[in-house]
């Protein structure tokens, strides 16, 4: 599933706040009702955890270090990579 990180994603996000970042944002628009809180490695997701893939990770800190960010697409099935156990 692709999911699009939108500027109004971006907006809305807050840094260093794991529920209200841009990614978490987008995953709850695209999947209503999830419960997502995205940290500087990984996610959780419905109560699994995630690792994210290097480029998700990279967004996340440019986000949380208040740089410029652009729109963006997160593909569940290679963003996150897998269940972290």
């Amino acid at each position: 599933m692709k999911v699009q990180g939108t500027q109004d994603c971006i907006m809305r996000g807050k840094m260093g706040n794991s529920k209200l970042c841009p990614v978490a944002l987008a995953l709850r628009d695209a999947l209503v009702g999830a419960e997502v809180e995205v940290y500087a490695d990984n996610l959780y997701f419905n109560g699994h955890r995630y690792a994210l893939s290097d480029s998700i990770m990279l967004f996340t800190k440019t986000f949380d270090d208040g740089g410029e960010v652009n729109p963006f697409e997160i593909d569940t099935e290679t963003d996150l990579i897998q269940e972290v156990v």
